[in-house]
């Protein structure tokens, strides 16, 4: 029986990564780059915390590749669009309800930085829901390393193996898998593999089919 969950933000809270390819895809044409190896460079970036994020830009496109401006271009673009619209992933208001209720600990734990997690909780009313928030500006090495799940659970007052990690992309199923907690995968832009299949507790469609799961423990 788990003692707490902790979930990823961006592609199973919010549904932001495609926002954040949309982005990608917009500012890429400026920086020289087609659409197949933007899309193979966004994916890689998922779960990444800024700093991993420069190095892995310039491994995709050279080490002189302007990471900096580009995510920083990005960011505008990205911006733009969240401010206008930010879609929650189906079930996001039922799971957090359901864990409010029962009260079940609960914290993010994401590779954006926790000024812009705190933003887009604000907006869309669901800051009460959480009691700790991990943001990827408070470790040095983000997802894939434990590090960040780790923290979350040393300040949520757990041990990792009494938690549920919630994540949907490949960097933060290996984060939360080698920080040791009971790990589910929600998948969003990226299918998960035999590979990934073999680290997770379960995967599920949705967060209302993980509700689902979790009621059956009661």
């Amino acid at each position: 029986m788990f003692k707490a969950i902790v979930f990823d933000m961006d592609g199973v809270l919010f549904d932001t990564e495609t926002v954040s390819l949309a982005s990608w895809k917009e500012t890429a044409p400026a920086f020289g780059i087609d659409e197949p190896s933007i899309i193979r460079a966004h994916t890689g970036c998922i779960g990444l915390n800024r700093n991993d994020g420069y190095a892995w830009l310039r491994k995709c496109f050279g080490q002189s590749f302007e990471s900096e401006r580009f995510l920083d271009t990005c960011k505008v673009a990205f911006d733009r669009r969240v401010h206008e619209d930010l879609p929650l992933k189906k079930g996001t208001r039922e799971i957090l309800s359901y864990l409010k209720e029962h009260h079940i600990p609960t914290a993010i734990c994401s590779s954006t930085a926790v000024p812009v997690i705190l933003e887009h909780l604000e907006q869309t009313g669901l800051t009460e829901y959480f009691d700790r928030i991990i943001g990827g500006n408070m470790v040095l090495h983000s997802k894939p390393q434990p590090d960040i799940y780790l923290k979350a659970c040393e300040t949520l007052g757990f041990e990792p193996k009494d938690c549920i990690g919630v994540e949907d992309s490949p960097n933060g199923i290996h984060s939360s898998a080698a920080a040791g907690l009971m790990t589910v995968m929600v998948p969003d832009l990226v299918a998960p593999s035999e590979e990934l299949r073999s680290l997770c507790l379960r995967v599920d469609e949705s967060l209302l089919s993980l509700l689902d799961y979790l009621r059956s423990l009661e």
